[in-house]
């Protein structure tokens, strides 16, 4: 994966781009249509689970200035 530089200015969200497989994108658009969400809500929800569960601390954007 690789982070983007650009940034939305209104929210302060970051871009990260991801390559996958066909078949592994295939298979995530079918999962996120049945859950009735969006790849982007999935994918989001699971990297912070992740962070969570492996207890990284993550300093907030003020503490990055």
């Amino acid at each position: 994966m690789s982070l983007s530089a650009k940034r939305n200015k209104k929210t302060g969200e970051r871009m990260v781009h991801v390559r996958l497989s066909e078949e592994l994108h295939v298979r995530l658009r079918v999962l996120v249509a049945v859950r009735d969400e969006t790849i982007q809500d999935f994918l989001a929800t699971l990297v912070a689970r992740e962070i969570d569960r492996q207890a990284i601390p993550v300093p907030k954007v003020k503490e990055l200035a």
